[in-house]
C-alpha cells in the first residue's frame, strides 16, 4: 500500500487593527518588523484571555506591533500617551490608566504628531480605532484584567494617531513686496493630514529696533485676518515687518510657516475739497475773509497713509501793485468745522499771515485717518488803493510731505 504524503498549507489572519494614521497587529515577535509595544501569553500560549508582559522583558509569543501610515516612527516612550497599566513587568494583570494601583505602564509616542489613547464600551468613538480589549471579574472591566483582541470583551482600549497639521504657506503681503494699507489683510493656506479643524495664530515682527510694534493674533478660525490696529513704523524710516503663521488642531502645533517680509510705504495723497474761493466785486481799500460765512475757505484733506506736513507758496501774488508778501493778501489755518483736532494746532500758523512767494510750513501733522483728517485754511485780502480795476485772481500752491510719527 503506497503511503500518500498530504501538505496543508493554512494561512492564519491574526488581528489587525487600522488606526487613523496608526496600524497595529498582533503577531509574532519574529514578524514584528516595526515596534512591539506590549507582549501576550495565556494559559495555552495564544493571545486571547491573556497575561501581559512589559517590552522590557520580552519573552512572550505574541507582541501588539505598531507602525505609522504617514512615515511616523513608534516608540514605546511615555512622551505621548500611556494606553495601560500592568501589574507587573511580566505575567501582569492590566488596569485602565485612570487607575494608579500598579506601577509598570504602557505607552506609545510618535516622532511627529501625538498619539492619545482612551477606552469606551462595545465600540471606539469617532476618529479612533480599537488596539485591545480588557475584561476581569470585576464587574466594571477596568483592573485586575485579562487582554484579549477586540473582538474578545466590551472593554476597548482606543488610540489615534494625530497627526501634527501641516506647515501653513504664505500668500500675502508677498514676500520682499511693498504696501501702502497700514491695516493689511494677511492671508495663508493651512491644511490638515486629519483633516481636522485648525486654528491659527499670527506673528507679526516689526525691524530693527521697533518691536514695540510687535503683534500676536491667535486662535484666528480662519486663512485670513484683517489687522484691526494700524501699523506704526514705515520703510521710509528704515523700517520693515517681517510675518510668520502657525497652525494649532486642539492637540498639536505644525511647524511654523516661513518668514515674508515687507515693507510700509507712505503714501502722501492731499484733496482740496475747495479749490476756489470767489470774494465776488470790491473797492479800493476794502477787506474781505473766509471767516464771513458767505464764503468758503479752502479744506485740505489728507487722503494718505501718514501724518503730512504743509507749506504753502504763491505762484501768482493777486495784486498787480503788491507783487511780495504784503498784509493785502494774507492767511491762517484753522481747525475744519466737523473735524476738530485734525492737525497740532499748536505748531501750525493760525493767526493771519502774509502768504509767502517761497514755501513756509503752515499746517503741522495732519492726521490721515477719517474722521479727523481735514484743515481748513482761511484767506483775506485787502485792495490796494493804487490797484487799478479789473479782474484779480492768485495761485497759491499747497505742498505736503510724510512724517514720522515716532
Amino acid at each position: 500500500m503506497r503511503n500518500t504524503i498530504i501538505t496543508i498549507t493554512i494561512l492564519v489572519m491574526i488581528y489587525l487593527v487600522t488606526g487613523i494614521g496608526l496600524n497595529c497587529t498582533i503577531t509574532t515577535p519574529e514578524a514584528c518588523t516595526n515596534t512591539s509595544v506590549l507582549y501576550l501569553k495565556n494559559d495555552s500560549g495564544g493571545y486571547r484571555n491573556a497575561h501581559a508582559q512589559n517590552t522590557s522583558a520580552a519573552t512572550y509569543p505574541y507582541v501588539v506591533c505598531c507602525n505609522t501610515t504617514t512615515g511616523s516612527n513608534i516608540s514605546t516612550s511615555c512622551e505621548d500617551d500611556d494606553f495601560l497599566r500592568l501589574s507587573n513587568e511580566t505575567n501582569a494583570h492590566v488596569q485602565l490608566t485612570n487607575y494608579s494601583s500598579y506601577d509598570v505602564v504602557a505607552c506609545m509616542s510618535a516622532s511627529t504628531g501625538k498619539i492619545t489613547c482612551t477606552n469606551s464600551m462595545d465600540s471606539c468613538q469617532a476618529d479612533y480605532e480599537c488596539l485591545a480589549s480588557i475584561a476581569s471579574s470585576e464587574n466594571s472591566n477596568q483592573t485586575n484584567a485579562h487582554v484579549g483582541d477586540c473582538d474578545q470583551y466590551k472593554r476597548k482600549i482606543c488610540c489615534n494617531l494625530n497627526n501634527r497639521p501641516n506647515r501653513p504657506e504664505l500668500i500675502s503681503p508677498e514676500h520682499n513686496s511693498s504696501i501702502t494699507n497700514r491695516t493689511p489683510t494677511f492671508v495663508w493656506n493651512g491644511t490638515d493630514p486629519d483633516n481636522d479643524t485648525l486654528t491659527f495664530n499670527l506673528y507679526i515682527e516689526c525691524k530693527p529696533s521697533c518691536s514695540v510694534d510687535n503683534r500676536q493674533y491667535l486662535n484666528i478660525n480662519q486663512t485670513n485676518y484683517t489687522i484691526p490696529i494700524d501699523l506704526g513704523y514705515f520703510w521710509d524710516d528704515n523700517y520693515y515687518y517681517e510675518w510668520y503663521v502657525g497652525a494649532y488642531d486642539n492637540i498639536s502645533y505644525s511647524e511654523n510657516s516661513t518668514t515674508f517680509n515687507f515693507t510700509l510705504q507712505s503714501a502722501v495723497i492731499l484733496t482740496l475739497i475747495n479749490s476756489s474761493i470767489d470774494f465776488g466785486n470790491m473797492s479800493m481799500g476794502e477787506k474781505k475773509n473766509t471767516t464771513n460765512e458767505s464764503y468758503y475757505p479752502f479744506a485740505l484733506r489728507n487722503d494718505g497713509n501718514s501724518f503730512v506736513d504743509i507749506n504753502i507758496s504763491a505762484d501768482d501774488m493777486i495784486w498787480d501793485t503788491q507783487p511780495a508778501a504784503s498784509r493785502y493778501f494774507q492767511y491762517k489755518v484753522d481747525n475744519f468745522t466737523s473735524e476738530l483736532n485734525s492737525f497740532n494746532y499748536s505748531g501750525s500758523i493760525t493767526n493771519w499771515t502774509y502768504i509767502p512767494i517761497s514755501n513756509n510750513s503752515i499746517i503741522d501733522f495732519l492726521n490721515y485717518s477719517d474722521p479727523t483728517d481735514t484743515a481748513e485754511i482761511d484767506i483775506l485780502i485787502e485792495v490796494p488803493l493804487a490797484e487799478s480795476a479789473g479782474d484779480k485772481s492768485g495761485l497759491l500752491t499747497l505742498t505736503g510731505w510724510y512724517v514720522s510719527e515716532t
